[in-house]
């Protein structure tokens, strides 16, 4: 089939191009029978001459005017624009400056044009039993690879049945499946496998437990709240220790002999640097000689004790 096709383009293309020859005006013959059809009309219009390129026809049923230049190939009825052939006021104009009607035609109706056309020339082949036989094999096409998701599915043809439905359908129609049908998953808490995190029944156990102030409807349709366990009740506080630590008689009597201060007791808590300010001390006290007896000795000491 495509070797007829080829053939026939071949003398249809040959044939033009004799014919193509044959041609006199520089037109086509169709084209110069179109033209002497409407230079019969001339004889109702009168051109006037404006210019070297512009002329002023006057005529017709209703004795109308129209203007035509001749540096543009225009007309005021457009008629020689849309169809690329002289109307009747331009080769009525034509006739008036005494030249050929077909010197105006456009470009496309040209013998030159038409002989480009068919200037190519389709080259015969011999026949399929003259061919050289090859014994590659033959390659297929290349693909190109389309844009979107690749479609699984083939096309159902014509008239065939559709399978029915899956029984786990969305809204749209199509089947769907469970994640644990194409995931394996493993569970973080008990580590097994066919379920995650939230399906674990230790999950569920612990969480339906630790649940507090959780609120329940009765039958009657009322809200209910549950009993509320205490905070801490796993972790019971701590009594509180005191601070203040504890110096024995014989330790603030050694610091005085040794002319020290009785230091602070240090917080265990953290507190911010305070400010610096000047602190108010006692008047330093002063040692104690050895010499001294001992009940001068307890009376200093109680003295200071309570200083």
């Amino acid at each position: 089939m495509l070797d007829k096709i080829r053939m026939d383009i071949m003398i249809r293309m040959a044939n033009r191009r004799v014919a193509g020859m044959r041609w006199k005006d520089g037109v086509g013959p169709r084209v110069s029978k179109l033209l002497d059809r409407i230079g019969q009309r001339t004889h109702q219009y009168r051109a006037h001459r404006a210019g070297e390129f512009n002329y002023q026809v006057v005529g017709g049923e209703h004795g109308s005017m129209h203007s035509v230049d001749f540096s543009i190939h225009t007309c005021i009825c457009r008629r020689w624009q849309l169809s690329g052939l002289p109307c009747v006021h331009a080769i009525c104009a034509i006739y008036a400056k005494k030249q050929d009607p077909a010197y105006y035609v456009d470009e496309c109706f040209f013998q030159s044009k038409y002989m480009d056309a068919y200037n190519p020339i389709i080259m015969p082949i011999v026949g399929e039993d003259d061919w050289t036989p090859v014994n590659y094999p033959i390659a297929p096409p290349p693909y190109k690879i389309q844009p979107g998701r690749p479609k699984m599915k083939r096309m159902k043809e014509a008239g065939e049945k559709l399978a029915p439905p899956a029984p786990n359908t969305s809204a749209l129609g199509t089947s769907r499946m469970s994640r644990s049908q194409y995931v394996n998953m493993t569970c973080q808490i008990c580590h097994q496998k066919g379920h995650n995190l939230k399906g674990c029944p230790r999950n569920k156990a612990s969480t339906s437990n630790s649940q507090v102030g959780t609120v329940s409807r009765s039958k009657s349709g009322t809200k209910r709240k549950m009993a509320r366990e205490p905070k801490n009740a796993s972790n019971p506080k701590r009594p509180k220790t005191s601070r203040q630590v504890q110096i024995t008689s014989k330790e603030k009597l050694k610091r005085l002999q040794d002319g020290g201060k009785i230091p602070k007791p240090a917080s265990t808590r953290r507190r911010s640097k305070p400010a610096k300010s000047q602190s108010v001390e006692g008047p330093t006290p002063s040692p104690i000689p050895a010499c001294t007896s001992q009940a001068t000795q307890a009376s200093q000491t109680s003295e200071y004790t309570a200083f």
